[in-house]
């Protein structure tokens, strides 16, 4: 834990001056970081924290919520189909952001992305105009580059005997009802990194968006894992964190024969992007919690998040 301390002190450097009122790294993981005096312009800034690959509403736990809000600013957690194509997703999250600032009374929004939400972001920003909204994105375990898990999945459904759609239909029926074998299909193979490089020349960084990006570190049990990318201030050699449950499973899956260094679902090097601020000792499934569940709040990290890209 003391590691990881160090890890996130480091991924915390932003000027004090933008931080006035944000809890230290080791703060009670039960506290949200309640700022005792907003500032009276933070309520025309607006957050929209967009979930990723089935996700939903829920996805960014609640202590995160209530700390930016009582920071002052205006939040706002999509929902977007949890399983579908990025050009489906990023629909709806256009007309959430559309109505977010309409309510709110706001210029421009910044968007902080978990997973494929980086991607359904991206494209709203490059391929739906967008770039004139949104004021910065910053993504934490997007699969930018894509994920070796889609890939797999894809490749699985054309090598058994039946057919792809029956096979499709069969892991359809883990993820819910509601889901289609078009649309796992579809979202699949938005993650996929063979078809990456197609979606990165087809939504190039705008220009006026100021992006940044942070990767998920985490192995087998919290072992020592190669260090290729996750080099963060505060740390030479930064200390991975646990997998859970089935991530155990896929971890090495993800890292492969070449042990590329990943948080059980993306690899470090395909969640770097644009403004690459460092590694997060956590699992992808974790990057989006906030509160006592884990032995070391990320609530913090979301605030000076918010202060770099928008300080009060």
């Amino acid at each position: 834990m003391r590691t990881h301390l160090t890890i996130l002190a480091g991924l915390l450097a932003v000027p004090a001056c933008a931080m006035s009122g944000a809890p230290s790294v080791g703060a009670d993981p039960n506290t949200t970081g309640t700022a005792a005096d907003p500032s009276p312009t933070a309520k025309h800034i607006g957050f929209v924290l967009a979930h990723g690959f089935t996700g939903g509403i829920d996805t960014f736990d609640p202590a995160i919520v209530a700390a930016l809000t009582a920071d002052g600013y205006a939040v706002l957690r999509d929902s977007v189909p949890p399983v579908d194509s990025v050009a489906v997703r990023a629909a709806a999250l256009a007309t959430q952001v559309d109505a977010f600032i309409a309510e709110h009374q706001l210029d421009r929004v910044h968007v902080i992305a978990h997973s494929m939400g980086g991607l359904d972001t991206r494209f709203l920003i490059s391929s739906l105009g967008y770039a004139a909204k949104i004021t910065s994105l910053t993504t934490m375990g997007t699969p930018h580059r894509g994920s070796p898990l889609a890939d797999l999945a894809l490749g699985i459904t054309h090598s058994v005997t039946t057919s792809q759609e029956d096979a499709l239909l069969a892991i359809t029926q883990v993820l819910g009802p509601d889901v289609t074998a078009v649309q796992l299909q579809s979202a699949l193979t938005d993650l996929a990194e063979s078809t990456a490089p197609g979606f990165n020349d087809a939504n190039p960084d705008a220009p006026n968006v100021a992006y940044y990006s942070y990767a998920g570190f985490s192995t087998l049990f919290g072992v020592h894992a190669p260090d290729h990318a996750c080099k963060v201030a505060g740390s030479d050699t930064p200390s991975p964190g646990s997998l859970p449950g089935f991530l155990q499973l896929s971890g090495p899956i993800v890292g492969g024969l070449a042990l590329r260094p990943n948080d059980g679902v993306v690899p470090v090097d395909s969640a770097s992007w644009t403004g690459f601020l460092g590694c997060i000792p956590f699992a992808h499934t974790d990057l989006t919690g906030g509160g006592a569940a884990l032995d070391v709040p990320l609530v913090p990290l979301y605030r000076s998040i918010a202060a770099r890209v928008a300080p009060l």
